[in-house]
């Protein structure tokens, strides 16, 4: 069985449901509805933890919050197979996409690239890349998906607000972001300097914490 938890001001519920069963009192649609808010504009953007231990007892657990809602969904050993079989898919979305492993390694395809990523490696994408997770080995990382009318507002230099800055520096700055989202994707890493070790040990207990 899936365990869920979703709250919100409106609505605020758990239990267990099993995914190729029928599902509870309309809760499909409302799973359909926070997954793809930001894809539907109705919020700015949406904020994605995931888990993978395939040893453990609940294999895939993931965390969803958006201005509106915040789900959990936990699937245990039964239910696993059945989410890498259909769910694991070539998927697209239309918004942006950041994306960064806190710890493991986490195997997906790209544009038909196949691609690793380990612990403090990230990637950036724009919309209508065609993408494909792979859940075969243990990672935990966070996906920031962002709306592309929001893109358009927080890259604009005329609304940044760091003083001292000059407008050769904002001038760089704006060019620079302007290539970046031009790219299909890009891959990255974090130098030693910032990397957020000290964050991953408080970050972990959004997990471990739930009951």
């Amino acid at each position: 069985m899936a365990f869920y938890s979703i709250y919100s001001e409106k609505d605020r519920r758990f239990g267990q449901v099993r995914l190729n069963g029928p599902y509870p009192d309309g809760l499909e649609n409302i799973f359909y509805i926070i997954m793809h808010e930001p894809w539907m504009e109705i919020t700015t953007m949406a904020l994605f933890f995931i888990k993978i231990e395939n040893k453990s007892e609940y294999p895939i657990r993931y965390i969803y919050m958006t201005a509106s809602y915040t789900l959990y969904l936990e699937f245990d050993r039964d239910e696993a197979p059945f989410v890498r079989q259909n769910y694991i898919c070539p998927y697209q979305h239309n918004c942006y996409e950041l994306f960064y492993v806190f710890e493991g390694t986490c195997h997906n395809i790209a544009e038909g690239n196949r691609k690793i990523y380990r612990k403090n490696d990230g990637y950036f994408q724009k919309p209508y890349v065609v993408r494909c997770d792979d859940f075969q080995s243990d990672f935990y990382g966070v996906e920031l998906w962002l709306t592309r009318d929001y893109i358009e507002e927080i890259f604009n230099p005329v609304n940044w607000h760091v003083e001292g800055i000059s407008r050769t520096d904002a001038d760089y700055s704006d060019k620079a972001l302007r290539y970046l989202l031009q790219k299909d994707y890009t891959d990255f890493y974090l130098r030693d300097h910032f990397r957020a070790d000290y964050y991953l040990s408080k970050n972990t207990c959004i997990f471990e914490g739930i009951v």
